[in-house]
């Protein structure tokens, strides 16, 4: 995991999903703009969590990523059941 800080001011949140059950997930970028001040965008490559947002907003990074492993988690290992997901959650 890294978490460094953006010049605009805002945040970096980089976790590797590699070797985990969330290798191979891919989730276009979420963006949520509520103000110049506050907002998130995340996103999975499949191989990285990516996350940016404001000064004001780590917990709410930290809080995607939570739903992003609790949505996904099992997608990836061959005894899942589970199907893929989107990132709202939804089957598809």
């Amino acid at each position: 995991m890294a978490l460094s800080p953006l010049d605009n001011p805002g945040w970096v949140l980089d976790v590797r999903i590699e070797d985990t059950e969330l290798e191979g997930v891919v989730v276009d970028w979420h963006k949520i703009d509520d103000s110049e001040q506050s907002w998130i965008y995340w996103r999975s490559t499949g191989s990285m969590f990516e996350a940016r947002c404001g000064s004001g907003d780590l917990t709410r990074a930290l809080d995607a990523f939570r739903e992003f492993v609790r949505t996904h988690w099992g997608f990836g290992h061959p005894d899942s059941e589970r199907q893929r997901v989107d990132g709202f959650g939804g089957r598809d």
